[in-house]
């Protein structure tokens, strides 16, 4: 978007503002109901319209929750499924029903309540009639979702757009005002370049300044070998992947960490892009299936749930899909201090 074109939308950009902070108010006011629970609720979100990473990064954190021997709920509204009911997510459950993002945490989190509400307040108090044990609740994308008070606001927001440079829509790709990010507890710079500088780091610390109840934090993602998207535990080494080109099937907000990645890796690719959350038609899979054509094809973890969907045709077809799966590692030494952050954050 060019400087003028961002300009013109400016006024625009306003009044979503406006509407933004009324919508705010009218929950301060209590003319919309707000509610608050005697547990530690984790919200983990963004001010931008997607790819932040909110998704491994709930992962993780969840991960280590459970590797502390908490027992813990996540809540997601489940963006884009063809329900409405409050659901638990299920080991057989499809990414129709319950969104793409619940069912990569079904898949990646065997032993955690997982639970789908478009009212976040729903989907906690099923978790804690059914499951009374529970001890924290991670909130997935609920930092405009003004109905919850969360005891612990955390703020995702990318290197390479990051909030402060950023503006609300339709000027830029922000969902609320910059100033929101005053709200959370900490602060995820994330997609860092696994060598940021310490000049880097500064520089996010300068601009941001932080404020006294504030924790700022640098990420990255570190991809692992690849697998065949039925055999997650049979794992591939790269120089094998690189045998033919790679055909990359992507569905998600921003493509350009992953192909960073695979440029680096010296990977023949070519690309077929579908818009964030796109579920996946038959007509899409003959689409993938003509400029496959001697290539292998190679997908991210997530857009793996939406294809499943049709796992008979493509197994029908002869297609072999593989995915990229990734981790969060938090950079300059921080993962100890994050982890303190929570544990402090949940009185454990």
């Amino acid at each position: 978007m060019t400087k003028i074109v961002q300009k013109l939308l400016l006024p625009f950009s306003y009044c979503y503002i406006l509407g933004s902070k009324c919508y705010q108010k009218l929950h301060d006011w209590n003319i919309l109901p707000q509610k608050e629970f005697d547990l530690p609720v984790l919200n983990i979100g963004n001010l931008a319209m997607g790819g932040t990473g909110k998704t491994p990064h709930v992962i993780w954190i969840a991960e280590y929750l459970t590797s502390i021997h908490l027992p813990i709920g996540i809540v997601s509204r489940g963006y884009n499924r063809k329900s409405t009911e409050v659901l638990f997510v299920q080991s057989t459950s499809n990414a129709n029903i319950v969104g793409d993002e619940p069912l990569l945490f079904r898949q990646k989190l065997p032993t955690t309540t997982i639970v789908v509400a478009h009212k976040r307040s729903q989907g906690i108090e099923k978790i804690r009639h059914q499951f009374p044990q529970t001890k924290v609740i991670l909130l997935d994308d609920g930092l405009q979702h003004w109905g919850i008070i969360a005891s612990t606001p955390i703020l995702l927001t990318t290197f390479a757009q990051p909030f402060f440079e950023d503006a609300v829509v339709p000027a830029g790709y922000l969902r609320a005002p910059q100033s929101d990010y005053k709200k959370a507890k900490a602060i995820i710079i994330t997609k860092c370049p696994q060598n940021m500088t310490i000049a880097q780091k500064q520089y996010f610390e300068q601009k941001i300044n932080l404020l006294p109840h504030q924790q700022l934090f640098f990420s990255s993602y570190h991809y692992l070998d690849c697998y065949e998207w039925q055999t997650p535990t049979v794992r591939i080494p790269w120089y094998q992947m690189t045998i033919q080109p790679l055909l990359v099937v992507t569905a998600i907000a921003n493509t350009q960490y992953l192909e960073d990645y695979l440029a680096a890796q010296n990977a023949i690719t070519s690309y077929q892009r579908f818009s964030d959350h796109h579920y996946f038609s038959q007509q899409d899979i003959d689409a993938i299936a003509l400029q496959a054509t001697g290539k292998i094809i190679l997908t991210t973890e997530k857009d793996a749930t939406r294809l499943q969907l049709h796992q008979d045709y493509i197994q029908s077809l002869g297609l072999k899909v593989y995915c990229l799966p990734l981790e969060v590692h938090f950079l300059f030494e921080a993962e100890d201090t994050f982890k303190q952050f929570l544990r402090e954050e949940i009185k454990v």
